[in-house]
C-alpha cells in the first residue's frame, strides 16, 4: 500500500496522459478559426439580397425573407455561444474535481487496502475515470459536429445527384 501511495500521482498522470492524447485526436482538427468557419450559421439562410423597388410583393417577400434569415441567425448564434459556454464551464468544473480527486488518491489506496472501507476506493476510481475521460468524449461530439457540417454540403449534392439520377432511370422505363 505504501509504494501505492508513493507512485499513486504516476499512476494517475499515466490515466490523465492517456485521456489526453485520446482527447488531442480529435481536438487537433478543431481550433478556434476553424471551429468559427465550419460552425457559421450564416450559411444556413442564404437569401437573394437584390432588392428592387419596381415589384412591390417581389420586395416585400424578399425584405421579409431577410429579416427572418436575420432572426434565425441571431437565436442559432445566441443557441451555440450559450452552448460553446456551457462546455467550457463543465470543462472548467472537470479541472476542480480531478484536482480535489488527486488530492485524495492517497486515501483512496489506502480505502482500497482495506477491507471495511473498499467502496470509497471503488467510488473514487469511479468519479477519477469519469471525470479523467469527460474531456475526450466532450472533444467527439465537438469533433463529430464540425466534421458534419464540413461533409453536409458534399452529403447533399450527392443525394440531389442521386436523385436525380433515380429519376431519370424511372423517366426511361416510363417511356
Amino acid at each position: 500500500a505504501v509504494l501505492l501511495i508513493n507512485f499513486s500521482l504516476l499512476i494517475a498522470g499515466t490515466v490523465l496522459d492517456f485521456s489526453k492524447v485520446l482527447g488531442s485526436r480529435f481536438s487537433a482538427d478543431i481550433n478556434a478559426v476553424s471551429f468559427g468557419k465550419k460552425l457559421n450559421p450564416q450559411q444556413l439562410f442564404e437569401v437573394d439580397r437584390e432588392l428592387n423597388a419596381d415589384e412591390t410583393a417581389d420586395f416585400l417577400g424578399k425584405l421579409l425573407g431577410i429579416l427572418l434569415s436575420l432572426g434565425f441567425i441571431i437565436i442559432f448564434t445566441i443557441f451555440m455561444a450559450i452552448v460553446i459556454l456551457t462546455i467550457a464551464f463543465m470543462i472548467f468544473i472537470r479541472y476542480i474535481w480531478l484536482s480535489f480527486l488527486l488530492i485524495l488518491m492517497p486515501f483512496a489506496w489506502l480505502f482500497w487496502v482495506t477491507p471495511y472501507y473498499s467502496e470509497y476506493a471503488k467510488a473514487w476510481w469511479k468519479n477519477f475515470i469519469k471525470w479523467a475521460f469527460f474531456l475526450p468524449v466532450v472533444l467527439f461530439f465537438l469533433w463529430l459536429a464540425v466534421t458534419t457540417e464540413i461533409l453536409y454540403p458534399t452529403v447533399l449534392n450527392k443525394s440531389i445527384q442521386f436523385g436525380t439520377t433515380i429519376e431519370n432511370l424511372f423517366g426511361l422505363v416510363v417511356n
